[in-house]
């Protein structure tokens, strides 16, 4: 039986199971979960998703698109690397940051964040519908690759 659960949710549970004395919880029986596109929670939560149980350690797919890898950022292994370290992923990019007037506005370029982290960054053109799988985490670059997210992402399931 597959089980799933909304992106905050998992992000939430990632939080909570950071600031619990337990740090064995995990999110076990979970196969699947997607962050949406939510900057300002996303941006909030980003700075509390430290040592969190990752789609790596529990066996589950984690997925986000377009500002919605933001909640990645923090989140870190049991070995103290970061879960984004050496993975290719995309989200939205400096220059479709930049097209829609919103770099003064945010309060980081989630792009330069990835690769800060140590993400292998990959960008289609602006507007593209891209979507990339590294292990389990699957990312799309922006609103266009939602659809193309979820098929993958079933794709996996099945």
């Amino acid at each position: 039986m597959k089980k799933y659960i909304p992106g905050f949710i998992l992000i939430m549970a990632m939080v909570f199971s950071s600031c619990i004395q337990d740090q064995n919880a995990s999110l076990a029986g979970v196969e699947t979960a997607t962050v949406p596109e939510k900057q300002k929670v996303l941006f909030i939560l980003t700075s509390h998703s430290e040592k969190g149980n990752t789609g790596e350690q529990t066996g589950f797919y984690l997925s986000a698109v377009c500002h919605g890898p933001a909640a990645l950022l923090n989140i870190k292994l049991a070995d103290g690397s970061y879960l984004i370290e050496g993975k290719t992923l995309t989200s939205f990019t400096n220059g479709e940051e930049e097209a829609v007037g919103l770099t003064e506005v945010v309060p980081f370029l989630l792009e330069d964040a990835l690769k800060e982290r140590g993400a292998q960054f990959i960008a289609a053109e602006n507007w593209a519908d891209h979507v990339l799988l590294s292990g389990r985490l699957i990312t799309g670059q922006n609103p266009q690759s939602a659809t193309t997210l979820g098929e993958k992402l079933l794709e996996m399931l099945q």
